[in-house]
């Protein structure tokens, strides 16, 4: 399936209309949160660009965008156009479009401000003109792996295991598995020139435990930061039956955990050269976990 079918599969999730009704569905919670059908803000299939992207990150859910009116997002809703729908997701951070969704390098505006019905780029929340934080944060550490020339256009991408949108993660715990279940291995397999992925979060590392039968120690929190933290994080998974990647995982960008969120703060100097050196290429990706412990632990 290429990433336009995807992207559209995802937005039009059939799950939606199936789970509103049924309170047994795992993700009956999570798409009531949304009661109104007509303005249902669709599933996020992800940001950036997948089909060329050397990273991608995963995080729990997107995030509900509250504003009504002039100001709010242009999101799309269930009353657009397939067509739409699926120039919005694969070129939604393509600046050679006139009326690009979301603003990366394109003055006058910030980086991360996203288009608003009036025309306006803008963000929800105290600081409207400022970047939205968690594209920022994950920019910062796509700026780690890949150099001052990572770009959310050209070469990493962000995808949640969970798509549709709530607030403070609610409903999300309960449609981890059925949503990851369901679209992460397609993703990947969109993502033909991923090196390396990055979970972001409790949620992405607790959707990555069942999903891989890890042991439970890789959701243990950690309090010292270089090697041992890299090593402890890291594993290499097998999607669709057949390709293997390196993972690893940090905090969400926005959260304030202890021991930083930056690889940088978090497995130290070290083995984030070498993560930064699996990411564009430089060495080849460690067959398996073992391998890559190995190139962590130095």
């Amino acid at each position: 399936m290429g990433q336009r079918e995807l992207a559209l599969k995802i937005a039009r999730c059939t799950d939606v209309a199936t789970a509103r009704a049924d309170v047994s569905h795992s993700c009956h919670k999570l798409v009531n949160l949304q009661p109104n059908p007509d303005d249902y803000q669709l599933p996020e299939p992800w940001f950036g660009n997948l089909e060329g992207a050397e990273v991608l990150f995963i995080a729990s859910n997107p995030s509900i965008n509250p504003t009504i009116g002039p100001l709010a997002e242009v999101y799309p809703r269930a009353n657009w156009s397939d067509a739409d729908i699926v120039e919005w997701v694969v070129r939604r951070v393509d600046q050679s479009w006139d009326e690009v969704p979301v603003t990366f390098r394109r003055p006058p505006h910030k980086d991360f401000v996203v288009r608003c019905e009036n025309g306006d780029y803008r963000n929800d929340g105290a600081k409207p003109f400022s970047p939205q934080p968690s594209w920022n944060g994950v920019h910062k550490r796509a700026i780690e792996l890949l150099g001052a020339n990572a770009a959310p256009d050209r070469n990493y991408a962000l995808t949640e295991v969970v798509h549709c949108k709530s607030k403070a993660a609610a409903g999300v715990h309960e449609a981890l598995s059925h949503c990851g279940g369901r679209w992460m291995d397609e993703i990947v397999k969109c993502a033909k020139n991923v090196r390396m992925i990055v979970l972001l979060g409790s949620h992405a590392r607790n959707w990555a435990i069942d999903r891989f039968q890890l042991a439970s120690s890789f959701a243990g929190p950690v309090d010292l930061g270089g090697r041992n933290v890299a090593v402890s994080s890291s594993f290499v998974a097998t999607f669709h039956g057949y390709r293997s990647i390196p993972v690893c995982a940090l905090p969400h960008p926005t959260s304030q955990a202890k021991g930083g969120t930056l690889f940088q703060s978090r497995f130290g100097a070290e083995a984030t050269v070498v993560l930064r050196d699996i990411a564009m290429g430089l060495i080849p990706a460690p067959p398996d976990t073992k391998a890559l412990h190995q190139l962590l632990a130095g």
